[in-house]
């Protein structure tokens, strides 16, 4: 099985998830009801595919979740505080 990386891109209608995968540039669309773990908006997961393409497996990847939400409040921290900035508060 193949594994790779991919953000929860959106919820669409509270049915589905739509995930992307980066560096693969593809898109994967899976049913909330067929999975045993909640998913939210931004969270990251480990896709295993088989060698079709299709997902076996989901897991949460709560490690680099939190490194990419750390980004970006880094790169929002420094976006307030330049002058002009129209995200300060």
């Amino acid at each position: 099985m193949k594994k790779i990386s991919a953000v929860v891109d959106r919820i669409s209608g509270g049915k589905q998830a739509v995930l992307l995968a980066e560096e693969e540039k593809q898109e994967f669309v899976v049913f909330l009801n067929d999975l045993q773990i909640p998913l939210y908006e931004g969270q990251w997961v480990d896709l295993y595919l088989d060698e079709r393409g299709a997902i076996q497996e989901l897991h949460p990847n709560e490690k680099k979740t939190e490194e990419r939400k750390q980004r970006i409040d880094s790169l929002m921290r420094q976006l307030k505080k330049r002058k002009g900035s129209q995200y300060k508060q």
